[in-house]
């Protein structure tokens, strides 16, 4: 077993080179070296066309290049990533995908992607059981319609995590999902709750106008579920803080711009794809300028600094 271990400013970080497994030992605020995530966007073509999709993703969308992804690649090692989420779009569609995955890989970073698992050749399937630590497989209808697809995935020994887009109005579907499981469940590795964000301007579906006792029958069964691991991004913090009792080890705050970056398939930098400023251009700029003196990246850790100063900051992480 491949295994980085980084030891700076009494922070201890691990990481496992086979699967991208990791985790952080400290109160690192901020790695001044470069992101250990990247977040990369190789193609904005997609065929769902979802009402909620906030990269505006079309079946005309633009992919990236292969110059440019290679440069993405050097600009990444130079940094110290250790893991590139690739998306999209639907990334699968890139035309060169296969070697993407195959290209990261043989750089030393460990790739993992997103997708709606409905362009999952054998092919690809061969290539992710070979090249990456894991994916994650997008719900969007009905969950059994993914049975299929996840039974394939692990059955050639794939992690396999689904993605699961938390909303007022999709709270009663994932209570009683929880409430019974199926089966196959026991075939995943995690799924993971994310908690939606308006990005495209629908406020309507935010969790925060979902009634209090179905967001507290929801946590409620979450935490007494244990088919499979459970997880939340760090946007849902606010709603487990309020509805459960899970110990605070486990949480972290907003890694944007402290541990994790993304760039899109034009090559311009964010501090994460939700982020609605000016990218910075990767043709005009390397990524560790970017990440260091970055105007957009410098304003949004300032932005994030100001939690340290909330009350329930210090209660929560005990910084």
């Amino acid at each position: 077993m491949k295994v980085r271990i980084e030891k700076k400013n009494k922070n201890i970080y691990v990481f496992n080179y086979e699967n991208g497994a990791n985790f952080l030992l400290g109160n690192e605020s901020y790695r001044a070296d470069g992101p250990l995530l990247l977040d990369v966007s190789i193609t904005n073509r997609c065929f769902r066309n979802c009402s909620f999709c906030y990269k505006n993703a079309n079946p005309f969308g633009k992919d990236i290049s292969m110059v440019d992804y290679n440069r993405v690649l050097q600009e990444a090692k130079l940094c110290g990533v250790t893991q590139i989420a690739i998306g999209g779009g639907e990334p699968t569609l890139h035309p060169w995908f296969v070697d993407i995955l195959k290209l990261t890989r043989e750089i030393g970073i460990i790739p993992n992607y997103s997708t709606n698992g409905c362009n999952l050749t054998n092919d690809i399937i061969d290539a992710t059981s070979k090249y990456c630590g894991a994916i994650a497989v997008s719900v969007y209808d009905n969950i059994n319609d993914y049975k299929d697809i996840i039974t394939k995935l692990s059955d050639k020994k794939i992690c396999v995590n689904l993605h699961v887009i938390l909303t007022k109005d999709s709270l009663d579907d994932y209570i009683n999902l929880i409430s019974e499981p199926p089966k196959w469940f026991q075939k995943l590795n995690s799924i993971i709750f994310l908690n939606y964000k308006p990005a495209n301007g629908n406020n309507d579906l935010l969790l925060n106008n979902a009634e209090y006792s179905k967001l507290h029958k929801f946590f409620e069964k979450i935490c007494n579920y244990n088919i499979c691991s459970i997880g939340f991004d760090s946007c849902t913090y606010t709603f487990l803080n309020e509805f459960t009792d899970i110990n605070k080890a486990y949480y972290d705050y907003c890694e944007s711009a402290r541990r994790s970056a993304y760039i899109n398939e034009n090559l311009d930098v964010f501090p994460c794809s939700f982020y609605k400023g000016q990218g910075i251009s990767l043709k005009q700029n390397s990524l560790k300028s970017i990440w260091q003196n970055g105007t957009t990246f410098i304003n949004h850790r300032n932005v994030l600094e100001k939690c340290k100063t909330c009350p329930l900051y210090k209660i929560d992480f005990g910084f």
